[in-house]
């Protein structure tokens, strides 16, 4: 039995919300859409998140807050990669 590849472009949390009537009386949704973010979106978004959390640092380290917000994108998303890769080596 082979392990399932996580695949970065997947689409999670996608939805397809479809109208079941009036919503003023009792029915569902006016619209009908489909999207998400990728889990490699999710998974940035994430990472970003605890980078700027723990964003001060100590003494003896620089403070990411001095780095611009590209940098700091671009860090999440390699944090984000690293986790897709590591999620795929694993036996």
């Amino acid at each position: 039995m082979s392990k399932e590849q996580t695949n970065g472009n997947e689409i999670i949390y996608a939805s397809e919300v479809s109208s079941t009537g009036d919503p003023y009386e009792g029915g569902g949704f006016l619209s009908k859409s489909k999207g998400g973010l990728t889990k490699r979106e999710y998974f940035a978004s994430l990472a970003m998140q605890g980078l700027l959390a723990n964003s001060y640092g100590n003494d003896h380290e620089q403070q990411l807050l001095d780095f611009s917000e590209e940098v700091i994108a671009h860090l999440a998303v390699n944090h984000a990669d690293s986790l897709i890769k590591a999620l795929n080596d694993i036996p």
